[in-house]
């Protein structure tokens, strides 16, 4: 993953040559291969490369075309490369010595604004079009590179990592004081903002673009449509399921080193590894690696499962010979990546996932591995079966359908089929009936539990109106049509946040994460199926998943009912390892700051509770709302001690 800057002076004012070079050191600290830089009177433009792809060896940002006197810089892996360039009436010798920032300006010489329209891929990029003396910029669909940015009347400056836009003198770092009481709820903020006033995000699937004498102009260039369902014979659809599965994972695999896998011995990623290896001829090393758990942590920390024989059956049915195990033993806990998170962002955590993967990171560094393929985004999409799938069922009075896959699923879970059918039945045949069904069966109400874990200090919930705000926010009524429900999955912005947050620890470590399960060919394809058929069959969720990988991977995988645990069964232990930082940052800022955010009790009571486990303690909550509100007496305490000066009250 390289680093993109920018920065336009709106007046016309010649580029500041100390605050533009000062930004691009700022953004330097992960040792890119090269780096470049292009000014041109107002505009300057900034790359540090990441070399990932054949192509990226000989790619220089940024570019600057001499016919169309155009300019990108840009952090992108374009995928059908071979697709566009026949678009682009670009022939295959040619295409060979064409980068992927090359391939993007070629398209917006054709296209103009529209050409995001024609991309795939993952991508973030800037093109100044000296002509018009306009910015065009635009990230991919589900947000899979970051871009920030920052705009005053006098000046607009973006940047895929938030430091480089906290160099320049004209940015006001005032941190939003809502989303630092958000962040301790675990509320995700809206794609298009951050923790900062007046610093933005550019949404996934979206462009941007200044011209002379006009505003800055958001555009929304996609979105997650169903299609019109083509009516095809089962095998047909599996087979064009198979190959686009098999195709997302390939464009993927473009690297000029060695390639990762997390692998869990779940079906999502094991079905990367399965493709990977297949599509491997070209001898690229495939390294696998697995969060998994000592026999010290099998006894003392409950109550993660370890998957490890799972992921280690997958990795020798494969012939991958290298398949770590990472267990965290001999790695320090969680609260370092906590730090090295926050000195990148400086802003509050609410997603704790990629702090909890440093260690695979660290392994992953040591073996030189640049690209990593995840599985992240199948549960939210081609691999899920949301709740819902027997409600709609009923919904469209497919009773007799619905019978027959009660009967399947009560195979397996002991489910009593009549009697749940002729609940579904009462409940969506008759309106009267549907609300004393609800009533009578619905599930408690997870919000409760949850809410009562968060550290909120009383009178920052009653200043904040936290209560209402958190269950305003967690929406418990659902949707019954599947198509939303995973569109609504999909586009969440906890999708983008844990990209991002995965994308800050990563890029430290020099490695890209690519995620083929959200390649939107795909997921397009996915969502015209008919659900009746292909989410849930003959007993099985995830059926059209199953049947496309069938033979792929071991059918123990493959047909297996019994996943449990987490992606990272040690997360308990990296916790705990920190419990003395934890308690003196608790101790020191229940002392020296002036406001506080957070109820401390309920601090010493989180660690006190995660203890606990070890005596067999069953708790409904992980180490996550205690981290997010750590983050931000961390921030507290860096602000009171003069490290950094970012508004936050302490």
């Amino acid at each position: 993953m390289s680093t993109i800057f920018g920065i336009l002076y709106k007046n016309n004012e010649a580029v500041n040559d100390s605050i533009f070079n000062y930004s691009m050191e700022s953004l330097s600290h992960w040792h890119p291969d090269r780096s470049g830089r292009w000014k041109d009177g107002q505009i300057g433009l900034g790359h540090h490369m990441l070399i990932t792809t054949p192509e990226s060896v000989n790619e220089y940002l940024p570019y600057y075309d001499n016919t169309t006197k155009c300019c990108i810089t840009a952090d992108a892996r374009i995928d059908y490369r071979e697709e566009l360039a026949r678009q682009l009436e670009i022939t295959r010798v040619q295409l060979k010595n064409t980068t992927d920032s090359q391939l993007i300006l070629h398209a917006y010489q054709k296209w103009g604004n529209d050409c995001v329209k024609h991309l795939y891929g993952d991508f973030a990029f800037a093109i100044w079009d000296q002509k018009v003396q306009s910015l065009f910029c635009a990230r991919d669909h589900f947000g899979c590179k970051p871009f920030f940015y920052f705009d005053s009347p006098t000046m607009f400056a973006f940047s895929s990592e938030i430091q480089g836009l906290f160099s320049i003198p004209e940015f006001p770092r005032k941190i939003n004081e809502k989303h630092v009481v958000d962040s301790i709820m675990n509320l995700i903020p809206n794609k298009g903002e951050t923790a900062y006033h007046n610093l933005y995000r550019l949404k996934p699937a979206h462009s941007l673009m200044i011209e002379p004498g006009s505003s800055l102009r958001l555009e929304k260039y996609w979105d997650l449509k169903r299609r019109t369902n083509v009516l095809k014979d089962e095998r047909s659809v599996i087979d064009d399921f198979s190959r686009l599965l098999f195709d997302a994972v390939r464009q993927r695999m473009r690297s000029n080193g060695k390639i990762g896998i997390e692998l869990s011995g779940g079906l999502d990623s094991s079905s990367i590894a399965g493709l990977a290896s297949k599509i491997n001829s070209a001898g690229v090393s495939l390294v696998a690696l697995s969060h998994s758990l000592s026999d010290y942590q099998k006894s003392n920390y409950y109550p993660f499962k370890d998957e490890s024989e799972y992921s280690t059956m997958v990795a020798g049915h494969l012939g991958i010979k290298n398949h770590y195990l990472i267990d965290g033993e001999e790695e320090g806990g969680s609260f370092q990546a906590l730090i090295d998170q926050l000195e990148l962002t400086l802003s509050p955590i609410s997603k704790i996932y990629p702090m909890m993967t440093e260690p695979l990171l660290k392994r992953a560094s040591l073996e030189n591995i640049n690209v990593m393929l995840s599985g992240f985004g199948g549960d939210e999409g081609v691999s899920s079966t949301p709740p819902g799938y027997f409600d709609e069922l009923a919904i469209d009075l497919e009773y007799g359908f619905l019978k027959k896959q009660l009967i399947e699923k009560s195979k397996n879970d002991g489910l009593n089929q009549t009697r749940t059918l002729l609940l579904y039945y009462l409940k969506y045949r008759f309106r009267l009936t549907r609300k004393i069904v609800d009533r009578l069966f619905s599930k408690p109400d997870f919000r409760i539990d949850r809410y009562k874990v968060f550290t909120i200090n009383n009178v920052i919930k009653r200043d904040f109106n936290t209560r209402y705000r958190y269950f305003k926010e967690i929406d418990q009524s659902g949707h019954y049509n599947l198509y939303e429900r995973i569109y609504s999955r999909l586009m969440t912005n906890h999708l983008v946040d844990r990209i991002e947050g995965t994308n800050v620890l990563a890029h430290r470590r020099r490695i890209e994460y690519r995620y083929p399960l959200l390649d939107v060919k795909l997921i397009e394809f996915y969502l015209a199926l008919d659900y009746k058929k292909y989410m849930f069959n003959e007993g099985y969720n995830r059926y059209i998943f199953r049947k496309a990988i069938e033979g792929i991977i071991p059918n123990e995988i493959c047909w297996r009912r019994d996943k449990s645990g987490t992606t990272i069964p040690n997360a308990y232990f990296q916790f705990l390892k920190d419990e003395k930082h934890f308690q003196s940052i608790i101790e020191e800022s229940s002392r020296s700051n002036v406001k506080h955010y957070v109820d401390y009790k309920k601090m010493h009571w989180i660690i006190k509770k995660i203890k606990s486990q070890n005596r067999g303690e069953k708790i409904k909550f992980g180490p996550k709302p205690f981290l997010s509100a750590l983050s931000i007496l961390l921030l507290q305490k860096w602000q009171r001690e003069g490290k950094i000066d970012i508004g936050i009250k302490c």
